[in-house]
């Protein structure tokens, strides 16, 4: 857990730095050191530049050629009996997509210690601040024919 001793107390910055207990009356949120949208734009980015260039993995489809994703997810798309182990996880036989679920942060794994409570008027409000603030931005300077 990251954030102020004293949550509300606007003169106190005594921080506190990786508590493993939420204090009491103090609210938290949950952040991830690894971010979903890193592994979406990850395939977003790699498939760039790549349609027609795969051959399909199903040779029922010919010679037919597809993108980067349509190659890895047709390739991915084993049927349960197709599970496989990763020697080097020491993990039971899984599915692709449960191999990947598992090596991402959540409470029932090894990566549990990558998700981060962070207190929430530390986390939250400035998220929404920035967002809300620089659209309102934009539309006062756009209004005011600034822009």
């Amino acid at each position: 857990m990251w954030g102020f001793h004293l949550q509300d107390d606007l003169c106190d910055y005594t921080w506190e730095d990786g508590i493993t207990t939420r204090a009491l009356g103090k609210k938290y949120d949950t952040e991830h050191v690894l971010e979903w949208q890193i592994v979406t734009d990850f395939f977003k980015k790699f498939n760039e530049g790549t349609t027609g260039k795969y051959e399909h993995p199903n040779p029922n489809q010919g010679d037919k050629k597809v993108d980067f994703c349509t190659y890895w997810y047709e390739t991915w798309n084993l049927g349960p009996e197709e599970e496989f182990s990763i020697a080097a996880s020491g993990a039971a036989p899984m599915s692709p997509w449960k191999h990947i679920a598992a090596a991402y942060p959540s409470t029932n794994n090894q990566w549990a210690a990558e998700l981060i409570g962070l207190q929430s008027n530390i986390n939250s409000g400035p998220k929404s601040s920035v967002s809300l603030s620089s659209h309102s931005l934009h539309y006062n300077l756009l209004i005011q024919g600034k822009l």
